[in-house]
């Protein structure tokens, strides 16, 4: 679950050079612009020429160098993966780019709409709550007799809570893009959709940008709102998941969250199947994240640097 979920993020961080001929994307700007808006899995989704992506065709390709994702889960090692792929399919509407599917309601030159569905990606830091057995939690609290000038840290192992699995949600909504080849705006509103959190997502970004011969470089920052809903279900801890006679020490998220991120991606293509591509991100994660006992750090970073190989 935890190649998956990389797979994901690291995706969505627009992995994603592999897929599309740069060389095409350097024509004239009407036909960039126009191609461009082709290509719309969320908003954080690539670019892309109808050279890259043939309408009805399955598309497959890999990317293997180094690839990173911290955990911000207390004691939770971080993710190394050499290898990440990824498939696509794009018809008329109807489209498919990894996990994340949707159908395009709108198109013209300056903007798009669409309907996507795609995974929830906190689910990715857990895998079962056994995982977490080494990591440790300090904890100040009041004694049991109600003495509040007699407090004590106690530590404990995470592992003691009897943390139910976080499992995989989908989300779905609109999805709104607006802009040209250099600047570009995008955001969705996402309600989950099978009966995990029941809750809500949104999330808007701000991109930049600048397309060589061969070599493209884009900057965006953005900010993902998460309900209430997302953030309990994910990061909150029940009284039956807390240790016996310990469940004082349940913890429930009574806000929704708003992280920001910021994302920086380098590719140079140097043959028509090959890319060589960096992709930085760090999200920071809000107070009503970090608040919670099994979440040790504020910000998630995820970084790859390697080569995209597209199959023919």
């Amino acid at each position: 679950m935890r190649f998956i979920g990389l797979m994901l993020l690291v995706c969505s961080c627009s992995l994603q050079a592999h897929s599309f001929d740069l060389e095409s994307s350097s024509t004239s700007a009407s036909e960039s612009t126009s191609s461009q808006l082709s290509v719309h899995s969320s908003t954080q989704q690539e670019d892309c020429s109808p050279d890259c992506t043939e309408v009805g065709e399955w598309r497959f390709g890999i990317a293997f160098g180094a690839g990173h994702l911290s955990s911000p889960i207390a004691g939770e090692d971080d993710t190394w993966l050499p290898l990440i792929p990824r498939f696509s399919y794009y018809g008329e509407s109807f489209f498919v780019d990894n996990f994340t599917v949707g159908y395009n309601l709108v198109e013209t030159a300056s903007y798009s709409f669409d309907l996507i569905a795609e995974p929830n990606l906190d689910f990715l830091h857990f895998d079962t709550a056994s995982d977490l057995q080494k990591a440790f939690v300090t904890v100040s609290i009041s004694p049991m007799d109600g003495d509040p000038n007699n407090t004590e840290d106690l530590t404990l192992e995470v592992g003691d809570y009897d943390l139910s699995d976080r499992k995989v949600s989908y989300l779905a909504g609109p999805s709104f893009r607006f802009g040209g080849e250099i600047f570009s705006v995008s955001a969705n509103y996402k309600k989950e959709v099978l009966g995990e959190s029941n809750g809500r997502e949104a999330e808007v970004e701000f991109s930049y940008q600048k397309i060589g011969e061969n070599w493209r470089f884009r900057a965006a920052v953005g900010a993902v709102w998460k309900s209430q809903e997302v953030v309990d279900y994910y990061y909150g801890i029940s009284e039956s998941e807390t240790p016996a006679f310990f469940e004082h020490l349940a913890f429930t998220a009574t806000e929704s969250a708003l992280n920001p991120f910021v994302n920086l991606e380098l590719q140079v293509q140097y043959s028509h199947a090959y890319t060589f591509i960096i992709s930085l991100k760090r999200e920071l994660l809000d107070k009503s994240v970090t608040q919670s006992p099994i979440v040790d750090t504020d910000t998630v970073n995820s970084f790859f640097i390697g080569v995209g190989y597209e199959f023919d």
